[in-house]
């Protein structure tokens, strides 16, 4: 279970605490570290608030989704934790 209730939206900050990773809507993936997002392949880095808005899913170090949105307009809200689908 997620220690948020479901709907909740995550901040910022609950994203750097909780997240280990997450995906956007562009389907690409980025690891979290601190204040930063890294791209596992090129290491681009992106601080999150820039790439805030295009966060689609986010994970724990469980690989559990803690938060996700539907649409781009959406809030990143939190869900009850689910496993990754591999």
């Amino acid at each position: 279970m997620s220690k948020y209730k479901m709907g909740d939206e995550l901040s910022l900050d609950d994203i750097m605490e909780s997240g280990k990773d997450f995906s956007t809507f562009e389907l690409k993936g980025y690891k979290i570290e601190g204040n930063t997002a890294i791209h596992p392949e090129t290491q681009e880095a992106i601080l999150l608030q820039d790439i805030l808005d295009k966060i689609r899913n986010v994970r724990n170090e469980q690989e559990k989704i803690i938060a996700k949105r539907k649409n781009p307009s959406d809030p990143l809200s939190a869900v009850l934790a689910i496993n990754k689908k591999r």
